[in-house]
């Protein structure tokens, strides 16, 4: 087989592969009632405290009171790098509290914002008949972010520039914004995608976006 035989099936191949990991992500979101069927946890925000060095995998093998099946519930928190199956959310039947409320998957109303972070993933906190509201099970308080133009954004308590708009993410979040609910949460499976990730955008790059430097020196 010649050179340019080969690289035509290298192509093909690619392609093939390509299209068939796109076909089974929509499958999968179709059989899940969602368009973002997976979703892969970059932040500390809903991490919950656990002995031993293995984190949640340690309590479940040390301590009596969890299940193995409790691995895999949203009950242990979520980790960065923990990838969490996401499933349709029929809105009327979310349910709120601090600690035992649904976690969702929604997006923020502000579209340049939506442009430069993925979807945040928190538990629901309160609702009433039109809108939810959200908090990380490890934040004290709502998140919060200046933007400019262009969708730059900063984490903000509450007070931005007059170039910024203050987007309160958490509060007022609508039916149309919710992407699903978390389902299973798969414990570490997402560090094959952000440990290239930040060799790339960190290492290499010497980016300066504050979320990616923030996400990478957690991991290493």
């Amino acid at each position: 087989m010649d050179d340019e035989n080969k690289n035509g099936y290298g192509v093909l191949f690619i392609l093939v592969a390509f299209i068939l990991a796109v076909s089974i992500y929509q499958t999968i979101g179709i059989t899940l009632d969602t368009e973002t069927p997976f979703v892969t946890v970059v932040s500390p925000s809903m991490e919950h405290e656990h002995t031993g060095r293995f984190g949640r995998i340690s309590s479940v093998i040390e301590e009596d009171e969890h299940s193995f099946l409790s691995l895999f519930s949203t009950d242990m928190g979520l980790n960065i790098g923990d990838v969490v199956l996401v499933k349709g959310a029929d809105f009327e039947k979310i349910e709120a509290g601090r600690e035992d409320g649904d976690v969702i998957v929604f997006k923020s109303k502000d579209e340049e914002l939506n442009q430069k972070m993925p979807p945040m993933i928190h538990r629901v906190i309160s609702r009433n008949e039109t809108s939810l509201e959200t908090m990380g099970d490890a934040n004290n308080d709502q998140v919060k972010y200046c933007v400019s133009q262009g969708g730059v954004h900063r984490i903000t308590h509450n007070t931005c520039t007059e170039n910024e708009r203050l987007i309160k993410i958490e509060q007022d979040i609508r039916e149309e914004q919710v992407k699903g609910q978390a389902y299973i949460v798969l414990p570490n499976l997402g560090y094959t995608k952000l440990v290239p990730m930040c060799i790339v955008f960190d290492v290499v790059m010497d980016s300066q976006d504050e979320d990616i430097r923030y996400m990478c020196d957690y991991i290493f």
